[in-house]
Order: structure tokens, then C-alpha cells, then sequence
């Protein structure tokens, strides 16, 4: 059985790692052009999307109910958004502004803790391995917009992250009340059974981390143009 840390979660990690690291520089420092810079972004959103729809799909079989299609987490439904926010959108689009923070917060912790590795004897069972993968090209989508700066972050833009966790507890109520699904976007239940890690929690943390991530991006960049100047 899979575990956390376990043999098969290293490996995966070391061959994520390995493959992520070595396209993102070959991406970096041999595509100079623009539009083939978009292409490969786009295709990158496009295994995105067909990753969490096969996590979806995976889910919904294995439950055997219609209504696990719907994403009810906000792994899930940011991978869902995120996808087509790079497939349709332009560069630096607002959507990717109120998404992209809750991908790469959420993907690295599912990344280095997925807690759902051990619902199948093999990692390379449907859901545990859809699971890992689209968790993993978010946070490659991330790192990679950011780097062929597709995606700016500025703190000028702060209101997209709260109005995109806005939309999504409201989808959330929208899936309990309506739809009739017992919890989530964990409103109904914390992260970890038994402590106190509830949704409103969950944002103060995120705040934190999206205000130091801002603070400490503003300041590379004040740092970086004091030096072009001298």
C-alpha cells in the first residue's frame, strides 16, 4: 500500500522534480519566441484540464455517483479554472490573478502530503494517480508563467484573490444546498478530522502566505530595478 513518504511517493517526487526542473530551463533559455512561448503554455493548461477531468471521471466511477463529477475542493476546482483561465485567456488575465495563488499553495501541500496516496494498493491507481498529477502541473503551471512572465503578481490585483475565494464558497454552498453533496470546500468539515482547521482558518493562513509572497515579490523587483539603474 502506498504511503506518504513512501518508496513510491519519493520516486514520484524525484522523477516530478527531475522532468519539471529540466523543461522549465530548456523552455527558459532555448524559446525565446512569443508565440510558441503561448503554444506550450497552452498545451501545458490543456494536460491540466484533461488531468482533473480524468481525476473527476476516476472519482465518480469509483463512487458510482454522477455527482463526484463536480469538483468539490479547492485543489480540484482551482486546477479546473486555472486550465481554462490559460487555455482561453489572455496573458496575465485577471482570472489567473484570483486562481493561480490558491494552485500553488494547495498543489505544493498535496504535492508533499497527499493524503489520499493510500486509497488503492498502487499509486498508479485512477484517483490516486490523476490526483498527484494535476496537483503537480498546476504548481508547473505556476512556476512556469511566472518565469516566461505570463502571469505578474502585484499586489495591485488583490481584490481578484478575494473575490475568486468569494465564488468559491459560494460554489461550495452552491454544491451542499443544491446539489446535495455532504461537505465542501470544507465548509462543513476541517481539513484534518479532529482539530480546529476549518475554511476560515484555512484563509487566515492563505492571507498570510499570499501577503508575504506579494511584500517579497515587490520587493525583488524595487531591489532589481535599483540595480539596472546603477
Amino acid at each position: 500500500m502506498p504511503k506518504i513518504w513512501g518508496i513510491e511517493h519519493i520516486f514520484y517526487l524525484i522523477f516530478w522534480t527531475i522532468l519539471g526542473v529540466a523543461t522549465i530551463c530548456f523552455i527558459k533559455k532555448k524559446i525565446k519566441d512569443e508565440k510558441t512561448l503561448t503554444i506550450i503554455t497552452k498545451c501545458i493548461g490543456l494536460l491540466l484540464f484533461m488531468s482533473i477531468i480524468w481525476n473527476r471521471i476516476s472519482i465518480a466511477v469509483v463512487a458510482k455517483s454522477a455527482l463526484k463529477l463536480f469538483p468539490e475542493s479547492f485543489c480540484g476546482t482551482t486546477s479546473l479554472v486555472f486550465s481554462l483561465a490559460i487555455i482561453f485567456g489572455k496573458k496575465d488575465n485577471i482570472v489567473l490573478h484570483s486562481v493561480a495563488y490558491f494552485g500553488i499553495v494547495g498543489g505544493l501541500i498535496t504535492i508533499f502530503y497527499p493524503d489520499f496516496i493510500g486509497q488503492a494498493p498502487s499509486i498508479f491507481h485512477s484517483r490516486t494517480i490523476s490526483g498527484l498529477v494535476h496537483h503537480t502541473l498546476t504548481v508547473y503551471l505556476f512556476v512556469l508563467i511566472i518565469l516566461t512572465k505570463s502571469f505578474r503578481p502585484t499586489y495591485k490585483k488583490w481584490y481578484a484573490v478575494v473575490l475568486g475565494g468569494t465564488c468559491f464558497m459560494t460554489y461550495g454552498l452552491f454544491l451542499i444546498k443544491v446539489i446535495g453533496l455532504p461537505d465542501a470546500m470544507l465548509i462543513e468539515n476541517p481539513i484534518l478530522s479532529g482539530t480546529k482547521l476549518y475554511w476560515y482558518a484555512i484563509c487566515g493562513i492563505f492571507l498570510l502566505l499570499y501577503g508575504v509572497f506579494i511584500a517579497s515579490w515587490e520587493v525583488i523587483k524595487i531591489l532589481i530595478e535599483r540595480k539596472k539603474q546603477n
